[in-house]
């Protein structure tokens, strides 16, 4: 993370993971699972209502006023105004209610549903049956696969038209070239509830305008839109877009009435754009996405010249890199495979030294057995003729003396053979044809046993 801090952690209410999150990230906003939440007041109360008006009162997106006032009338009507987690979980408000969190980015989670679905995906490649090297082969494959998937979403949001369904054509498809695919479609239901509204009332303020929005149905009911006309920035008092991201549907009736019919910047986050991945790189430099580098390359060979120019450039670097290999190999010592200068510990691992003269582990010494016996504690064959250790009866030069003198020469067949070893399938058990959707990180999830 190149030593920046998450903005945001979900856990359960496991008192050692508070603590260690209160020292390491003391600027990370600290959510207890909504899931386990729900469950643990099913558990503690017992009472289907109950748990019913609690998830209302996390979920809702109330002012801070109305959630207490819910809050109590929640409490003495089901009598539960003593119970021990009742009043603990008052005390932890700031880190569940939606009401208190309103304006911490979360990126719209509530619950640790994407580690317990990443999880779940894993255990569909690994068995616990599996030793060292199986693992890793496995989890490379899943690797590969959850990697496929997400080079398939950036196709299909590079290359879909998603069709449009508003009355909001220019703003729709504004967001449709901005947005990915997954974005825009939760963007779309957005446009729909902005038809709904309507501006009730404006005023001045300095630089800035604020709008009144509110419904037909409850006009009581308003929310209030600041922008600023010189810098166009939207802030609204539902707080949406500070914590997901994306424009509320408050902003977005006024960016129709006000007859914008294209995004402004400042109500785009880059990290739901189609061009988030440009520009992101890794420590060495490269790009991770493939796309981007198959769209570099994609500019080099429009022009001949640029294409010879990096055509020569990449095979320059090839035979560089074929050279400094070459080198390395010639300065192993082949009795041990170490390097001059590593130090090898009581395992077989080198030690290397960085720049800094610190000790870096290098790969451990390879090991044709896997695991298994090594070649001096497995139990040497003897001949079953002679008894002598380095051939079998077959070879035997003492048997094979004694049939040639019988007059029987190499014709007499015998039962006993050479150690076998046990050759074991190497195939996958898993099906390679099978398709996992994102939803399936996103929404399954198999907790454990619950924590307050």
């Amino acid at each position: 993370m190149n030593g920046k801090a998450p903005v945001s952690v979900i856990t359960d209410g496991d008192l050692s993971m508070k603590f260690a999150i209160e020292k390491e990230f003391p600027n990370a906003h600290h959510r207890l699972c909504a899931w386990h939440l729900i469950r643990n007041a099913t558990s503690n109360i017992g009472k289907p209502q109950f748990t019913s008006m609690f998830r209302k009162c996390m979920l809702g997106d109330y002012e801070i006023d109305v959630f207490r006032q819910k809050w109590f009338e929640m409490v003495e009507g089901f009598g539960v105004e003593n119970k021990n987690w009742v009043l603990d979980m008052y005390k932890k408000r700031h880190s569940w209610a939606t009401a208190h969190i309103r304006g911490k980015f979360f990126a719209g989670f509530r619950t640790t549903s994407r580690c317990e679905g990443l999880n779940s995906i894993i255990a569909k490649y690994v068995n616990s049956r599996y030793n060292l090297v199986e693992f890793i082969q496995h989890f490379n494959r899943c690797v590969d696969h959850i990697r496929w998937k997400e080079v398939q979403a950036d196709l299909a949001s590079v290359n879909g038209r998603p069709s449009m369904q508003t009355c909001f054509q220019q703003l729709e498809r504004s967001a449709a070239n901005i947005y990915t695919l997954s974005i825009f479609h939760m963007f779309q239901p957005i446009l729909v509830r902005a038809a709904s509204m309507k501006v009730i009332n404006m005023r001045q303020t300095g630089s800035y305008v604020i709008y009144s929005i509110g419904l037909d149905q409850t006009p009581n009911e308003m929310w209030r839109v600041f922008c600023c006309d010189i810098e166009m920035e939207f802030n609204c008092s539902c707080m949406r877009m500070e914590s997901f991201g994306i424009p509320c549907e408050h902003i977005v009736c006024v960016l129709v009435h006000e007859d914008i019919e294209e995004l402004p910047r400042s109500l785009v986050l880059p990290r739901w754009t189609k061009t988030a991945k440009v520009g992101l790189q890794n420590a060495v430099g490269l790009h991770w996405d493939s796309l981007m580098l198959s769209q570099y390359a994609n500019f080099a060979c429009r022009d001949n010249e640029r294409f010879i120019f990096t055509r020569e450039m990449a095979m320059n670097l090839l035979n560089q890199f074929k050279e400094e290999d070459a080198a390395q190999k010639g300065g192993v010592n082949d009795a041990d495979s170490v390097r001059d200068g590593v130090q090898v510990d009581a395992f077989g691992a080198g030690l290397a030294t960085n720049d800094l003269g610190h000790s870096m582990p290098r790969d451990p010494r390879k090991c044709r057995t896997k695991g298994g016996a090594s070649e001096s504690n497995k139990r040497k064959h003897r001949c079953g003729q002679c008894g002598m250790e380095g051939h079998n009866r077959t070879t035997c030069r003492v048997r094979r003396g004694i049939s040639q003198s019988e007059g029987l020469g190499n014709d007499t067949f015998d039962n006993d053979s050479d150690d076998h070893m046990n050759i074991e399938d190497d195939s996958l058990v898993y099906d390679e044809s099978a398709s996992y959707s994102s939803n399936e990180v996103l929404i399954g999830h198999s907790c454990s046993t619950p924590k307050n």
